[in-house]
């Protein structure tokens, strides 16, 4: 029986094999691991639309109006997270295997890859 050494969800790895849903990666295949982030970039176009939104609002409503709506905004804007991404280099090209805002997640599953590599 092979030994898991990260198992979360629909996510696990073994000493021999990355499984990820209904994708299986050999351990032997996979050349190197690495983790990315994504911006996420529609934070400053959000915010702007706040600005702008709170500056029609303010003049055509009420300036509470339109400083409400701005805030509102920007407060959403500012809870955008950004994207961690888990690429395999494999002998047939890069593979993006596991993409999520939760950063922690990627990275354990990477370091459980990179111990996989040291137990084969």
């Amino acid at each position: 029986m092979d030994e898991i050494l990260f198992a979360q969800g629909n996510i696990s790895i073994s000493k021999s094999a990355a499984k990820f849903g209904n994708i299986t990666y050999p351990i032997v295949n996979i050349g190197s691991v690495s983790m990315d982030t994504l911006t996420n970039h529609r934070r400053i176009p959000l915010m702007i639309l706040g600005i702008a939104s709170g500056i029609v609002f303010g003049y055509s409503a009420h300036w509470a109006a339109g400083l409400l709506v701005a805030c509102v905004l920007i407060f959403i804007a500012t809870r955008l997270k950004d994207k961690a991404r888990l690429i395999l280099k494999t002998s047939s090209g890069d593979v993006n295997a596991l993409m999520t805002v939760d950063a922690a997640l990627v990275q354990n599953v990477k370091q459980a890859i990179e111990r996989a590599f040291v137990r084969s």
